[in-house]
C-alpha cells in the first residue's frame, strides 16, 4: 500500500502543480488576447490613417486636374471666366489661379474659346474715350456763337 500511497501523493502533487501551470496558461491566454486586441486597434488605425492619406492625395490630384481644365483669362489686372464675366478674389501666380485660401483653382488661359469672352476681354483692353465727340461739339457750338455775334453786329452797324 505504500507504492499506491506514494503514487496518490505524487498524483496530488502532479494535479496541484497541473492546476498552478494551467492557471498560469489562462492567465497568458488572456494576456495575450488583450494585446491581440490592442494590436488590431492599432493595425486598424494604421490602416485608417492610410486610407485618408491615399483619399487626400486622391483629392488633391482631382482638384489639380479640375483646376487644370478650369481656364480664367487675364488682361491687365482684370480676371475672367471662361463666361467673359470679371473674378474677384482670386490671386494670379506663375499663369495659376489661386482662391484666398491658396488652393489652385484653374489656369491662365491665352486661347480664348467664346465669343461672349473675346468681347469682354476686347472691352476690358479698350481705352475710356476722352470726350474727343463732346469737343467736337463745343468747338462748333463756339464757332456758331461767333458767327452770330458777328452777324449781330453786321447788323447793329447797319441800322
Amino acid at each position: 500500500m505504500s507504492d499506491l500511497k506514494f503514487a496518490q501523493d505524487d498524483l496530488d502533487a502532479f494535479t496541484g502543480v497541473n492546476k498552478i501551470a494551467q492557471a498560469k496558461l489562462d492567465s497568458a491566454k488572456s494576456e495575450l488576447a488583450k494585446a491581440q486586441a490592442v494590436l488590431d486597434k492599432i493595425l486598424e488605425k494604421e490602416r485608417a490613417e492610410e486610407a485618408l492619406k491615399k483619399a487626400e492625395e486622391e483629392a488633391k490630384e482631382a482638384a489639380v486636374k479640375r483646376a487644370q481644365a478650369t481656364h480664367f483669362y487675364q488682361t491687365g489686372s482684370k480676371l475672367f471666366d471662361a463666361q467673359g464675366k470679371e473674378v474677384t478674389g482670386y490671386v494670379v501666380k506663375d499663369n495659376q489661379v489661386y482662391d484666398a485660401k491658396g488652393n489652385l483653382v484653374g489656369v491662365v488661359s491665352k486661347k480664348v474659346m467664346t465669343r461672349e469672352l473675346h468681347r469682354a476681354l476686347v472691352k476690358a483692353n479698350t481705352l475710356p474715350q476722352t470726350g474727343n465727340e463732346s469737343t467736337v461739339l463745343a468747338g462748333l457750338g463756339v464757332a456758331l456763337i461767333g458767327l452770330g455775334s458777328m452777324l449781330g453786329v453786321a447788323k447793329r452797324k447797319r441800322q
